[in-house]
Parts: C-alpha cells; sequence; structure tokens
C-alpha cells in the first residue's frame, strides 16, 4: 500500500513490535490446506537462465520471504533474494535517479506513482509474463501500468482501499470520517502510513471532486482537515504494525488512513477488531513489480513476478498477510475469513468509493499543487506545523 513515511531504511516497513516479514514468516509456517505448485524451471521464462541473486528495493514482506509456496520456489530454482527495506515509495524513484552503482532487479510502486518509473524501468510483454493474463481488468487499469505499446510498466499483484478499523467494543462503527473528529476520540484515532492516503481522504470528505489534483485554496483546505485529525491522534503516519498493537492494546479505538489488515493482526493479538469503509471513501490503490534498467538478471525477476501470480501463491498471500489477491482463481484457495475481507463478488463496485485515480505533478503548478509540495506538508505536519 501507498505508505510514504519520507526517508529510506533497511529495516521494516512495518516497524517494531509487528513487521510484514514477521507476518509473513508467523502465518506461512502456521498455514494449512494450500498446495504448492511446481516450481519454474530454471530456464523458460524468458530468455537467460533462472536463478543466482534477486536484488530487491522496495517493502518488507512484498520480497515473500518467509512465504511458504515462494521460498519452496527460490529454493529449487536456485534463487537468493537480497532484500533492502524502503519506507517510502517515493524513495524508489529517487533511489533508481541515482543509483550509485548499485544494481537493482526488483522494485515496485503503487499506481498513483507508477508513471513516475516509465523510464526508469524495462518494458515487460504480457507474454514475458504469461501470469499477467490473469490479472482482472479491474486492477490492470492501463491508465497506470502499460505504456502505447501495450507492455508492462508494472505487473499489478495486490490492492486495497481506505477502510476505518475499529473497536465495536468502544464505539459504534465510523459512518464518516468526520465522525473520527469528535472530542471523546481525542487520543485514541490511529493514523497509519503517509500522506497519500490521508491526502486524498480528506479531499474526498471535504467533497473536493478534483481529488487529489487540488488547487491551492483546496489543497490549503485538506492540510486544515488533516490538522484537525492530527490532534486526534497519538502520533502521526505510524507503522501499521504499531496500529494494530496499539488497537490490540485498546489504546486505539479507529484509524484515518486505515487498511482491512491490521484488524486482522490486532484480532491475532487478542483484539476485537472490525472494518468499516467511511460514506466519503477515500484512495484505492494497487500495487506492482517493476524491473529496472539497471537490472542484471531480468530473467529471475520475471519468473519471480510470474510466480507471485499463481493461484496458489495469491492464495497464500491473500490468507497469510490478508492483502488483496488479483488474480480471482485464487479466492477459491483462500480461507473463507480472508476471502470475505474484500467484495471480490462484486469487483466492478469494489473500488467505487475509493476509486484508483491520476496523481499530481511533481511540481506545484498555476492549477495544481504538486506532489513534491505534499511531502513538504506532510513533514511539517509529523512535526508539529
Amino acid at each position: 500500500m501507498s505508505d510514504d513515511r519520507g526517508i529510506i531504511r533497511t529495516v521494516s516497513s512495518f516497524g517494531s513490535p509487528i513487521s510484514r516479514r514477521r507476518l509473513l514468516h508467523a502465518s506461512a509456517q502456521a498455514a494449512v490446506g494450500l498446495s504448492v505448485a511446481p516450481a519454474l524451471a530454471s530456464t523458460n521464462i524468458a530468455d537467460g537462465a533462472v536463478g543466482g541473486d534477486i536484488d530487491y528495493f522496495w517493502y518488507e514482506g512484498y520480497d515473500m520471504l518467509g512465504l511458504a509456496p515462494m521460498d519452496a520456489w527460490m529454493e529449487e530454482a536456485g534463487v537468493t533474494m537480497r532484500s533492502s527495506y524502503i519506507s517510502a515509495n517515493a524513495d524508489v524513484i529517487a533511489k533508481l535517479r541515482r543509483p550509485g552503482g548499485v544494481t537493482w532487479d526488483l522494485i515496485g510502486t503503487f499506481n498513483g506513482l507508477a508513471r513516475r518509473l516509465e523510464d526508469l524501468v524495462i518494458p515487460i510483454s504480457p507474454d514475458e509474463v504469461p501470469l499477467s493474463h490473469k490479472i482482472h481488468p479491474t486492477f490492470a487499469d492501463e491508465r497506470f501500468f502499460k505504456n502505447e505499446n501495450g507492455d508492462w510498466i508494472l505487473v499489478p499483484f495486490t490492492w486495497g482501499r481506505s477502510v476505518t478499523n475499529y473497536l465495536p467494543d468502544r464505539i459504534d462503527p465510523p459512518q464518516s470520517w468526520f465522525d473520527l473528529l469528535k472530542d471523546e476520540y481525542r487520543g485514541h484515532v490511529g493514523w497509519g502510513g503517509g500522506p497519500d492516503g490521508g491526502m486524498v481522504i480528506a479531499g474526498r470528505t471535504l467533497g473536493i471532486e478534483s481529488t487529489p489534483l487540488y488547487s491551492r485554496q483546496e489543497f490549503d483546505e485538506v492540510m486544515n482537515f488533516m490538522r484537525k485529525m492530527r490532534d486526534q491522534a497519538p502520533a502521526v503516519g505510524m507503522s501499521f504494525g504499531d496500529v494494530a498493537e496499539l488497537m490490540a492494546s485498546g489504546d486505539i479505538w479507529c484509524t484515518y488512513n486505515g487498511w482491512e489488515p491490521v484488524s486482522a493482526w490486532a484480532n491475532d493479538r487478542g483484539a476485537n477488531a472490525a472494518n468499516v469503509e467511511p460514506k466519503e471513501g477515500g484512495i484505492g490503490w494497487v500495487e506492482a513489480f517493476a524491473i529496472p534498467e539497471i537490472s542484471d538478471n531480468k530473467a529471475t525477476a520475471l519468473a519471480f513476478i510470474n510466480k507471485v501470480l499463481e493461484p496458489e501463491v495469491q492464495a497464500a498471500i491473500g490468507s497469510n498477510i490478508q492483502v488483496a489477491v488479483v488474480n480471482m482463481d485464487a479466492v477459491p484457495l483462500m480461507d473463507e475469513k480472508s476471502a470475505s475481507l474484500y467484495d471480490y463478488g462484486d469487483l466492478e463496485n469494489a473500488l467505487a468509493r475509493s476509486p484508483l485515480t491520476p496523481w499530481p505533478p511533481d511540481e506545484t503548478t498555476d492549477e495544481v499543487v504538486g506532489y513534491l509540495e505534499w511531502l513538504n506538508e506532510w513533514a511539517k505536519l509529523k512535526a508539529g506545523g
């Protein structure tokens, strides 16, 4: 998910005490009933041999370490994952523009920033990732993920939308994001992730039709709303793992910029948490893999991406960390609880209130406040400004 926190780190993107990798590993060890598909041969997905190192640079957990079917494939194919982790999607773009002699084979981002990577990645033919044909059209939006030749810029593998996670034992389900501004909620609103989700939710809540392409006046309104929400939260831009931990302890009752898996993780730690989508909606996202131009192991990166799209692997991802899948053949293989988290039966409306949207340009223009200004104001917001 879009979870920008402003600096590059080689630690968990979910932070202590719950990391995405630890959750993946623990869940994978406990998972039962998911078959492991035969590993890809060490050749055949693309020109060149499959095997060796994949130098990975993105969120922890999306390297799939600790996920049983992926671990089995990597062992059989002779693949070693060498991972460095980020805490902001924008950091991937910054690093690729100034690689400093470092070579990466596999990176990713969400739909909002996908076009920023177009000149930095290798176009991927659909035939190079055969299972990309199984990605549901809702999540293969050509505005973001394909070039004019029909090649993939990035290959989607998961999606999500804005919700508020809440504790039914403490409060009624919030019907509007404005409900989180109630006096009695002060200090009990968890705020996970980075600026992207919060900025879009604010615009939707305020009824700004141009969201997220804000004029100067609209941007000021959004920031005023964000400051009010900041006063309700113990911290802004927390790791989602920490949000789940605080929900389990009862310190957080509901979330701004929430995410479906947070409730599942909190419940695993003894909470009684649930999800609801407020009436205004918010941000929808699709996250996707790409192969940088500087890659020296394209064949193995392609094989990895294709493997992640297998129904059995998608089902393991959906069941173990409760993120949403893009290959609908995986849904029958998932446990009922995980499959029910997302509206797989009505995908055309799944993102109706929290749609995928074009993103503002980096630089501010006369018409639109740019994304770099978003990041600057986000830093001020976190610092209390």
